[in-house]
């Protein structure tokens, strides 16, 4: 059970004061008793308080959780630029079982060598 002080800071017992005075129209415009039930005109209660809590959490719904199809050991670690002994630029991908796969650069990335003209 928490405990409730008051702005004096007295201790006082919440439970027994909502089951005393749950029926009482609580003060301001929430339309709400003690208990926390919504209240319609002439204070009949339109919904009880753990009916709004289904509908707030039903409305939230569960978390969308992100499934990776690929093999945990199959997943990249790294991706580096590399230069051949061919002079040739490409991409070494290494992943987390330590396989490398070695791809060649498109040829859009691949820079003309300045010496060729």
């Amino acid at each position: 059970m928490t405990r409730h002080k008051t702005a004096r800071g007295r201790e006082f017992n919440m439970n027994a004061f909502a089951s005393n005075y749950g029926d009482t129209v609580a003060v301001g415009n929430s339309g709400r008793n003690a208990r926390g039930d919504l209240l319609g005109p002439g204070g009949t209660v339109i919904a009880t308080k753990n009916q709004i809590a289904t509908v707030v959490q039903d409305k939230q719904g569960k978390p969308k959780s992100k499934t990776v199809k690929l093999n945990p050991l199959e997943q990249e670690i790294s991706r580096r630029e590399v230069v051949g002994a061919d002079g040739i630029g490409r991409i070494e991908i290494t992943y987390a079982d330590g396989s490398v796969e070695v791809i060649g650069k498109p040829q859009a990335d691949i820079q003309p060598n300045q010496g060729d003209i």
